[in-house]
């Protein structure tokens, strides 16, 4: 994250003075953007990961799902769960492996 330049003098007589102020306020406008950028996801992996070190406490954990009109199942719990992004999918393993068997790898590809 760059660090926001000095301030420079704003002065509504110079042009000059202005255009640095311009550009100073475009800095700073795109640097507070991405800090808070940054801030949701840093907040969003804090929530994630304790939510992962609190599961580690039990053998199995389980997600209720709901159901839609349509007959779509989602889970409830909003931090960690199976269709989150790559973090929370990567923070879960299945509780009881089972093997492919022969058409296994076919079926993965099909889904």
């Amino acid at each position: 994250l760059e660090p926001v330049p000095k301030r420079p003098e704003y002065d509504p007589d110079c042009e000059e003075k202005k255009q640095k102020y311009r550009r100073w306020m475009i800095i700073k406008d795109r640097v507070e953007r991405e800090y808070q950028t940054l801030r949701s996801k840093r907040d969003d992996t804090t929530l994630k990961m304790a939510c992962a070190t609190e599961a580690l406490k039990h053998d199995l954990i389980y997600f209720p799902h709901s159901l839609d009109f349509r007959g779509r199942t989602y889970p409830l719990p909003p931090h960690l769960n199976h269709l989150g992004n790559d973090l929370s999918r990567g923070l879960l393993s299945f509780g009881k492996g089972k093997p492919l068997g022969k058409r296994g790898i076919y079926w993965m590809k099909v889904h």
